[in-house]
């Protein structure tokens, strides 16, 4: 019986251990994208009225990510997603400890007929949502690039005989 405190303490750090790094793929960031006079991108909880306006103005709208803007060598492109016909997204993020511990991502929403809206962030609680929030006009976001190609671009004078 001596041996039973530790096996507990042990199977409660898995357990622990599990919850925080094993579910990388659970997370995912939830918002809605909507209209209105300035592009933004707002973090609010999910009781946030906006939320559930009835703004049909953001159904079709594409949201991406960029995780780990500011890390060239963690930072990557995440699949983007469209908004469903009440303008709600779920951008799933399969990254280890995502929710947990503390990620940036440059978040980007585009749709035709309005201007994008594009910010870095950290990623939201599991409380927490998007409100992304996009004016009528003309598409004017420079998007960040992946890391290769700009890697490529800057090399191209050195490359050339």
């Amino acid at each position: 019986m001596r041996h039973f405190p530790d096996k507990l303490a042990i199977g409660l750090l898995l357990v622990i251990v599990f919850a925080l790094f094993g579910c990388g793929g659970s997370y995912a960031i939830h918002g809605k994208v909507i209209q209105g006079t300035a592009p933004q991108v707002l973090v609010v909880g999910q009781d946030d009225p906006r939320l559930k306006e009835d703004d049909l103005s953001g159904v079709g709208a594409t949201v991406q990510a960029v995780f780990e803007p500011n890390n060239r060598i963690d930072r990557r492109m995440l699949p983007g997603v469209l908004t469903d016909s009440q303008g709600f997204f779920v951008l799933p993020v399969d990254v280890t400890g995502a929710g947990f511990l503390e990620y940036e991502a440059t978040v980007i929403a585009r749709k035709d007929g309005f201007a994008g809206a594009m910010q870095t962030l950290a990623l939201p609680s599991r409380r927490q949502r998007l409100l992304i929030i996009m004016p009528r006009g003309r598409e004017n976001l420079r998007v960040p690039s992946d890391f290769l190609d700009e890697a490529l671009r800057d090399a191209a004078p050195y490359l050339e005989d």
